[in-house]
């Protein structure tokens, strides 16, 4: 198994994106290092994710994970049973990175096409953030609080400090 995306949470425990072969599945470890959850499946026995990357998990215990291959954002509860899915309606839909705040808005930076996405705690679409100035190859994302955002683009190197709620 390779580790992708990995987040530490409220609880002080570590959530792992992993991959093998065609297999990938999310792990929390204790602050220990003890393996306590695996998700992997969904009610059906069907693979939850195909090529899970980036990881979070939102003020209500959500477990949110971008999925290259599946071109979406899945979330499942803090059991691990799943409660959505949120693509656009077109193909070209790329999620990268994740990141949630206080609030529970779910941000998804989509790399190819510029765009920053905010989710409701639900993963309804609200709007898109676009900065001033744009944005260029919107890759990682973290919230600061206050509203804000640092949001790295992949092929400039820049880093971008982002107001996208007012207090």
């Amino acid at each position: 198994w390779k580790p992708y995306g990995v987040t530490s949470v409220t609880s002080g425990d570590l959530l792992v994106c992993l991959g093998k072969d065609d297999q990938n599945k999310v792990v929390r470890y204790s602050s220990t290092g003890t393996v306590l959850q695996e998700i992997q499946y969904d009610s059906q026995c069907q693979p939850l994710y195909k090529d899970a990357k980036y990881i979070t998990e939102n003020v209500n215990g959500d477990i949110i994970v971008t999925d290259w291959e599946k071109k979406a954002v899945i979330a499942v509860d803090r059991l691990g049973i799943f409660r959505y899915s949120y693509s656009e309606k077109d193909s070209q839909f790329k999620p990268s990175s994740v990141a949630t705040d206080s609030v529970g808005h779910v941000i998804v930076t989509e790399f190819p096409r510029n765009k920053i996405h905010m989710l409701d705690r639900d993963g309804r679409f609200l709007r898109y953030i676009i900065p001033e100035g744009g944005i260029n190859k919107p890759r990682a994302v973290c919230i600061l609080g206050d509203g804000e955002m640092m949001v790295g683009e992949c092929l400039t190197g820049i880093a971008k400090r982002i107001k996208y709620l007012e207090e």
